[in-house]
């Protein structure tokens, strides 16, 4: 209770004082003391100065700044103007940040990559003055990429809705990337044919195409794909039309069907079969819009010959006697194939022959007998040999008499004839076996 009555008291001799001493003393110097106690508390606090926090200088590059390429390094001046150390960290939206902690003024950077084109990226920037009890500056920036162009074609050979395209030929267009990316490509026609390439780089390309079809219209589609510039793409279609089918025509017009030919020379017709005496130049007719590229001359199914230039021909100088098969394939600038054919009877007079025809006729000389041989030609119907004749009908028959130095020509027709049996006689079915004959040679004496 002492203690308490005690503290009353002092306190209340302190007012007393204080009251007194603002009677006694100015107003003015009373204010003036107040102040300059508040005022170096107030030093003593802040330490004597006020603190800025760091400042930014313009960003590179530029704040909004647009056509950034992809991979570049992003930097801005940062100062903190007591000169005290500060901390800083820059960060980009694509996730890439740097940061430094007690650094000093100067420019600080940030290296970005693997940026998206046309792509709009913020960078926030932070700078603290740990001295300056914590005072910060903080600002965003942004910049724009640039923009990446899709690959670009060029005009197609042939070009766009061509006519009279080959049935093989190949395709192409350019393909280049302005930017130089590599880029993966493939070009497909309507027929099934294709080509393609991955990670390709500018060039022509192309696509060879063969079997296709005459006056057909065909459809080439291309697709250029640029994976590096977020797969952005060129597609194209294009069409071509083949030509018409060339007319191409071959015919052998020698020897002809149903003729007789004596040493390459024709003699007379004949009903079915054909003839060949000798030798003879087979001779072809060819012709083809798109022009003739060769002939090729078989005999019994082999290649005998050919022959690029007109008139188109081949000297056939068969030795033995017997028919053939004579076949002729003409080839033209568009590869059409055409070919025709004939069945000939080739005839020929041996040494052997010769030899017994020579005897034969020393042996008629020698005799009493007046000379009389008789060469004849053509077709005859039911040929029979009774004893030493023959004996048949003849269709068209056609004969030379030497009678000494006496010659007689003459031709039957429709008639019944005999005549001698020769050692000179040749005679070849030409139609149904036993009816119709082809027959030919020297007979002793005439015909009856």
């Amino acid at each position: 209770m002492k203690d308490d009555a005690f503290r009353k008291f002092l306190v209340l001799v302190i007012i007393i004082l204080f009251v007194g001493a603002s009677v006694i003393v100015p107003n003015v110097k009373i204010l003036t003391n107040v102040e300059n106690i508040f005022s170096a508390r107030a030093e003593e606090i802040s330490g004597g100065t006020s603190n800025n926090s760091p400042v930014f200088g313009p960003s590179n590059p530029a704040n909004g700044s647009t056509n950034q390429p992809l991979s570049f390094t992003w930097s801005i001046p940062i100062n903190d103007t007591e000169g005290d150390v500060f901390n800083w960290s820059i960060e980009c939206s694509n996730g890439q940040s740097n940061s430094s902690i007690g650094d000093t003024n100067g420019t600080k950077s940030l290296s970005l990559s693997g940026l998206l084109y046309s792509t709009t990226y913020t960078v926030w920037v932070n700078a603290t003055d740990p001295d300056g009890s914590g005072n910060y500056t903080r600002e965003w920036f942004t910049f724009i990429t640039l923009a990446n162009n899709p690959p670009i074609f060029g005009l197609p050979n042939p070009s766009n809705n061509s006519v009279d395209q080959p049935l093989t030929f190949t395709w192409s267009i350019s393909i280049s990337d302005l930017e130089g990316d590599n880029f993966d490509w493939n070009i497909e026609c309507s027929n099934g044919q294709s080509n393609s390439s991955i990670g390709d780089t500018n060039g022509t390309k192309s696509l060879s195409l063969s079997g296709i079809l005459y006056s057909t219209t065909y459809t080439v589609w291309v697709n250029a794909t640029d994976p590096d510039g977020s797969g952005i793409y060129t597609r194209g279609l294009y069409k071509f039309t083949t030509k018409a089918s060339s007319n191409l025509i071959v015919t052998i017009t020698k020897p002809a069907k149903g003729h007789f030919y004596f040493r390459d020379i024709f003699q007379f017709p004949l009903i079915i079969n054909t003839i060949v005496y000798g030798p003879i130049e087979i001779t072809v007719d060819a012709t083809s819009d798109a022009g003739i590229e060769k002939v090729e001359f078989y005999i019994n199914g082999k290649l005998k010959g050919e022959d690029t230039t007109e008139p188109y021909s081949f000297e056939w100088k068969p030795i033995i006697c017997s028919l053939y098969r004579i076949r002729v394939i003409a080839y033209d600038n568009d590869d059409n194939i055409a070919s025709d054919e004939v069945v000939v009877l080739k005839w020929r007079a041996h040494p052997i022959l010769i030899l017994a025809g020579s005897l034969f006729i020393l042996r008629q000389l020698r005799s009493k007998q007046s000379f009389r041989m008789t060469f004849i030609r053509g077709t005859v119907l039911n040929l029979k040999r009774v004893r030493n004749e023959y004996r048949a009908r003849a269709l068209r028959l056609h004969y030379t008499e030497f009678s000494g130095l006496r010659r007689v020509s003459g031709t039957i027709k429709l008639r019944r004839v005999s005549f001698a049996h020769g050692p000179f006689i040749r005679s070849y079915d030409i139609g149904p076996l036993g009816l119709t004959t082809y027959i030919i040679g020297f007979i002793p004496g005439g015909l009856t």
